[in-house]
């Protein structure tokens, strides 16, 4: 089958075809393929339905992870809908500086607010590790509320809190504004020149999730504006060519950051007060 999976996609516009046919098939029989081949499994006609309907939908364009309903992030899987940002590798070093910077702060009456849900993996990930400390996430999509509350259920999360709207209106009046302390965000911010360059599959997820006006860096700035004015702590995600356009716009604000693992720079901090950055941080989040 896996052969004949890889003829079904050879003139499609796949990237991965072996990596997309072994996935598919994994899914399919709910096994990995090096125990599926060792134990000489037999295909009934309905699995093979099944793996050809899914390599059609690849061959056809959408993203992998819609068409399984799954996304891999931290080595968990979790569940997607067409309408909801696929979480990136990118993300996974965005919740490893939240992390570390939690840490160094950390107490039981912490909150942490999150701009921009999507599937819930930011916070999802960081409220698992930080059980006492209290998350609440917006989202102006409801596919991306609906997607995270699955996700919180699958993950058995019960500290996050899931609000339905924009973060810039509703967070103003929330309750726990006062004691919030750390705001987490992956916004969009890719300019709407650079999105007409994206490949096909990358466009069909939702706009929304992916543009800002501004080259880029309309919600990004509206982030920053934020936690200067509540005096929270920031971490957020940008563009590998922003960091210069930011500084530029805000000279005399305590911005830091620190690079992808492929050596762009990719984190975004701002610290309302320099003694919250210690040189054990500094060399954990490897900011400059």
């Amino acid at each position: 089958m896996y052969r004949e999976a890889k003829k079904y996609l050879a003139d499609s516009s796949v990237d991965d075809i072996d990596l997309t046919v072994l996935f598919i098939i994994q899914h399919v029989f709910s096994s990995s393929y090096v125990e599926l081949v060792s134990h000489d499994v037999s295909v009934d006609c309905d699995q093979e339905r099944q793996v050809f309907s899914l390599l059609e939908a690849c061959k056809l364009g959408h993203p992998l992870a819609y068409v399984l309903g799954l996304a891999g992030f931290n080595g968990r899987e979790y569940a997607i809908q067409p309408g909801v940002l696929i979480p990136r590798p990118e993300t996974e070093g965005l919740v490893a500086s939240a992390r570390a910077v939690i840490g160094a702060i950390y107490s039981n009456n912490l909150v942490v607010f999150e701009c921009g849900l999507g599937s819930g993996v930011v916070s999802l990930e960081l409220a698992y590790i930080f059980s006492d400390v209290t998350f609440i996430g917006w989202d102006i999509s409801s596919d991306a509320v609906d997607t995270s509350r699955i996700n919180m259920q699958r993950m058995g999360v019960s500290n996050l809190m899931i609000e339905h709207g924009d973060f810039f209106s509703l967070s103003q009046a929330h309750d726990a504004l006062s004691s919030c302390r750390v705001l987490v965000s992956n916004p969009p911010y890719v300019s709407l020149a650079d999105y007409a360059h994206l490949d096909d599959h990358v466009r069909q997820e939702p706009m929304a999730a992916l543009v800002a006006p501004d080259n880029g860096l309309a919600i990004i700035f509206q982030l920053i504006d934020f936690a200067i004015q509540h005096g929270v702590i920031l971490i957020c995600e940008i563009g590998s060519d922003q960091r210069a356009l930011i500084l530029e716009a805000y000279s005399q604000a305590r911005l830091f950051f620190s690079k992808d693992l492929s050596g762009h720079d990719r984190y975004l901090f701002y610290f309302p007060n320099c003694d919250l950055v210690s040189q054990k941080l500094i060399d954990e989040l490897g900011i400059f």
